[in-house]
């Protein structure tokens, strides 16, 4: 069998049946769909269930929760593709998906680009502007050009020889499982290839981002997700001064997305553990050094940069509880900010 699409499920039963749909029209005929219910608490599991009696090739497993990892973990342990696929329950497969993929069939990775659809606007987002291999130019710089383009950090974007995965495991570290593994999968290819093709559906909707959600160990795994990718780098060596600045934009950008959920509505910390948490932060040491080669930019990014700069806990305190004030109870004012 060439791929295993593994859709990990909870409580999407408003987006599951156009998932499936979507897998369901490939071109290609020769996968399986394996659904792994984990716990889903709505109609979810059941509607998975239906679409499992009509067709042979779709598993569906039923598991106690667990997380996004874990879901997957299941999914693997009894995927039978030489290729192994990860599509969210809420997003689409676009038809041709699996035929592209088999134009570069037997290449240890292979990554695509995807549409961001959201309130019946599309975003494209290609990787490449022309199909990329290994054999065109070194796996170095394929993973410069997927990690510039913000395409790394993700498993729903990407092929991945199952016998490769081998012993890889996702990790229970929301949001940065797909990085870690991404991280030492990479480690493990010899030959990628980029597609220039947008083959994934992202549906962006406002009410499903677990990024909405308070996450007590972000600041850690962040850490954690930027020691993976410093170890990548490191053991892929001889790399260039592109990949200096790539990295340290990277390292700022993730350390920078602890701050929301500092500061986000109803997350239960105290004025002090909000003010412990940011003074951290603006007093790293590894920050400030990666700050001075890859600033961010917009009004939150250099707003994040002075603050770091200036080296004041209080400061920064002050300042984000002023700006989510704002941003939490005049939306539209803190919009303003954010275009000036």
């Amino acid at each position: 069998m060439k791929y295993s699409l593994i859709v990990p499920l909870y409580n999407r039963q408003d987006t599951i049946k156009n998932c499936i749909e979507s897998l369901l029209v490939q071109e290609e005929t020769d996968y399986e769909i394996i659904i792994v219910d984990d716990g889903s608490t709505d109609n979810s599991g059941i509607l998975a269930d239906e679409y499992a009696l009509k067709y042979p090739f779709i598993k569906v497993i039923h598991k106690e929760n667990g997380g996004l990892s874990s879901a997957r973990n299941v999914g693997l342990e009894v995927a039978c593709g030489e290729y192994v696929l990860f599509p969210d329950s809420d997003d689409e497969y676009k038809p041709n998906l699996l035929t592209y993929l088999n134009k570069y069939y037997g290449y240890d990775l292979i990554c695509f680009g995807h549409d961001i659809e959201y309130q019946s606007k599309i975003v494209e987002k290609s990787i490449v502007e022309n199909n990329l291999t290994t054999k065109d130019v070194d796996i170095k710089e394929i993973l410069y050009l997927i990690e510039n383009a913000g395409a790394f950090n993700v498993a729903w974007n990407k092929a991945y020889k199952r016998q490769l995965i081998s012993d890889l495991k996702f990790l229970d570290l929301m949001p940065a499982e797909d990085l870690i593994f991404n991280c030492a999968y990479y480690l493990k290819c010899s030959s990628v290839t980029i597609l220039k093709d947008r083959l994934y559906r992202y549906m962006r909707k406002e009410d499903v981002s677990l990024a909405t959600k308070y996450n007590k160990n972000l600041l850690e795994i962040v850490e954690k997700a930027n020691l993976e990718r410093e170890k990548l780098y490191l053991k892929l060596g001889d790399l260039d001064e592109r990949f200096n600045v790539l990295y340290a934009k990277k390292h700022v950008g993730y350390i920078f997305s602890v701050v929301p959920n500092i500061y986000r509505k109803g997350n239960g910390l105290s004025f002090k553990q909000k003010y412990n948490q940011i003074k951290q932060i603006v007093k790293d040491k590894d920050l400030k050094k990666y700050l001075k080669q890859g600033s961010l930019s917009g009004f939150n990014g250099k707003t994040f940069s002075l603050l770091v700069k200036l080296n004041n806990g209080v400061i920064a305190h002050t300042t984000y509880s002023c700006l989510f004030f704002i941003r939490n109870n005049f939306s539209k004012l803190y919009k303003k900010l954010r275009r000036n």
